[in-house]
């Protein structure tokens, strides 16, 4: 779990939700328990009206970890290596790992969600804390990446593997690992850590904000640092 964050963050410089199904929401109040996200509440329960703007992120989001993973196609009289563009998408896809902790991770059609009024929000939060109505370690969820449908494979070992069938009509499109409408099934998996396949309406990248007073200044509400 570790690694497949900080390799996320490092990536798109966006938190990991974990588990990856896991819905995060805008305005979600919450902390982090043993560095998993748990939810206390949200700004609509203290009378706080929530606000978000919406942008579609082009391209949708991937990455792939280097030199540890080959995804392979068996398309009908041989196997070809490939990453995208296969044209067979009825072919039975293998994902072989070479390393552990790598990773494979396709979202497609994103949406990036945006806390909006953060000043009026800063107000109504610092208001709060003043009276000692709100937790110290609350955290306020201020951007959600959400995707029509996602791929998250992180490989247990060194020999993981894992074999997808994909049992829909999809026509004449291009492999896509991500494709919620090609109906992949597992065949069969090995030593895998993570999978999650082809799942729709997942939000797998966030960002919260969080209360922070130094020695000497005021308090702010700010982004939290990852840990």
């Amino acid at each position: 779990m570790k690694i497949y964050t900080a390799r996320m963050h490092q990536k798109f410089q966006y938190r990991a939700t974990w588990l990856p199904q896991v819905k995060m929401e805008i305005g979600q109040i919450g902390k982090f328990y043993d560095k998993k996200w748990v939810v206390e509440g949200h700004l609509s329960d203290l009378g706080i009206d929530v606000t978000a703007a919406t942008n579609e992120v082009d391209g949708g989001l991937e990455f792939t970890s280097q030199g540890g993973v080959n995804i392979s196609t068996k398309l009908k009289g041989g196997s070809a290596n490939v990453i995208a563009n296969v044209a067979d998408a009825a072919a039975d896809v293998t994902i072989a790992f070479s390393k552990e902790n790598a990773i494979v991770f396709k979202a497609n059609k994103v949406k990036l969600h945006r806390l909006e009024k953060k000043m009026f929000l800063k107000d109504k939060i610092l208001d709060l804390w003043k009276k000692g109505s709100w937790d110290k370690d609350y955290l306020i969820v201020s951007e959600v990446m959400e995707a029509a449908s996602a791929t998250i494979i992180v490989s247990g070992g060194a020999d993981a593997k894992i074999e997808l069938n994909a049992t829909g009509d999809i026509g004449g499109k291009a492999f896509d690992i991500a494709d919620a409408e090609a109906g992949f099934q597992v065949a069969k998996n090995n030593n895998i850590g993570v999978q999650v396949i082809a799942e729709s309406s997942i939000t797998p990248l966030y960002n919260v904000l969080d209360i922070r007073k130094a020695f000497f200044s005021k308090a702010d509400l700010v982004p939290r640092n990852v840990d």
